[in-house]
């Protein structure tokens, strides 16, 4: 079940949708379901900013434009029958995008794990360490342990080496993830720890290392943040 790691991937030839129309900044690439398959009719929009939101296709692709250059957004995916979730990013990067959307059912078999339920209103934050030196690495980063800078609010967890959240680790196993379930919504911030790596956003400029790690929790979602680790 190692897939159910697998939320956000900078993967690249899969999108084959309509090109850009002008030189905005956008964001592009491939929705897809825990088993690979492209998921249609995923609303994408990008939270706060005044654009219209696209639509997937039937292979899962979409494309929303246009988006301010050089800036952090956070866009967001909704679908029925799975978890509305958002990522962050930032616009400078030219990386197609490979989304992965979980399934009511998975969510409630994640949160089980812990033994708690989705609370309405309230929102999930989630991280993915990645190893290397580009955007494109697969390899994951274990013993990181991570808390909220100034709150003790939620439900921790770090996903197992097959992608559930195992209660009884304390630190990033082989998926190198994590997060927390059940946080009201606002904006936090996740300190790393140990690992033996230094750790930023894949999704910002404006960050020095070291710094704990900006997310956005929004209501009924799960929101991600991708961070590289050298």
């Amino acid at each position: 079940m190692a897939w159910l790691a697998l939320a956000l991937l900078g993967c690249r030839q899969t999108y084959d949708g309509p090109p850009p129309v002008g030189d905005a900044a956008v964001v592009y690439g491939r929705v897809v379901g825990l088993l690979g398959g492209g998921l249609g009719d995923v609303e994408v929009c990008g939270h706060g900013l005044d654009v219209p939101c696209a639509t997937s296709e039937g292979d899962g692709d979409f494309l929303l434009e246009p988006l301010p250059e050089d800036a952090d957004v956070v866009v967001t995916m909704v679908r029925d029958g799975h978890l509305p979730t958002a990522y962050h990013h930032h616009t400078a990067l030219d990386v197609e995008w490979r989304k992965t959307l979980m399934s009511d059912a998975i969510v409630d078999l994640m949160t089980g794990r812990v033994d708690t339920e989705q609370v309405p209103g309230m929102g999930h934050a989630m991280f993915i360490l990645w190893a290397g030196p580009d955007y494109d690495a697969y390899d994951r980063v274990e013993g990181v342990s991570f808390d909220l800078v100034g709150t003790d609010a939620g439900e921790r967890f770090y996903q197992a080496d097959g992608g559930l959240p195992d209660p009884a680790l304390t630190a990033t196993s082989t998926s190198g993830s994590g997060g927390v379930f059940n946080l009201a919504p606002g904006d936090y911030a996740l300190r790393l720890s140990g690992g033996g790596v230094a750790c930023e956003p894949w999704f910002s400029w404006d960050f020095a290392p070291g710094d704990p790690v900006p997310i956005t929790v929004l209501p009924d979602m799960a929101s991600y943040v991708d961070l590289v680790c050298r």
